[in-house]
């Protein structure tokens, strides 16, 4: 499925992955922060289905308390604040060039 043209689906996806990687790792069901959420809606998803499931995986795998925020999502997701790929990329870039991203 193509995320990109599907963002309303975003939300409900996430619920999901939230779900059963709380089952999978004997955790207590998180939430997600707004700001979050929006930004994982605004990110384009090349990987579509599959990245969105690790990026939330991963971020559980690391969570100890019960809320996803935006400090907790991938530097390339946060920044992103245009729907294309391109965008991000350059965003991204521009921190790294500036020192804001550290530890590649």
């Amino acid at each position: 499925m193509n995320l990109k043209k599907r963002k309303s689906d975003i939300p409900l996806l996430v619920k999901h992955f939230i779900e059963k990687y709380s089952i999978k790792l004997g955790k207590s069901n998180l939430g997600i922060s707004d700001d979050a959420m929006e930004s994982l809606i605004n990110y384009s998803w090349p990987g579509n289905i599959r990245e969105l499931e690790h990026t939330i995986e991963s971020i559980m795998n690391l969570k100890e308390d019960n809320l996803i925020t935006l400090n907790d999502l991938p530097e390339h997701i946060k920044a992103c604040k245009d729907f294309s790929l391109q965008n991000c990329i350059e965003q991204y870039e521009k921190k790294i060039n500036r020192g804001h991203i550290k530890n590649l």
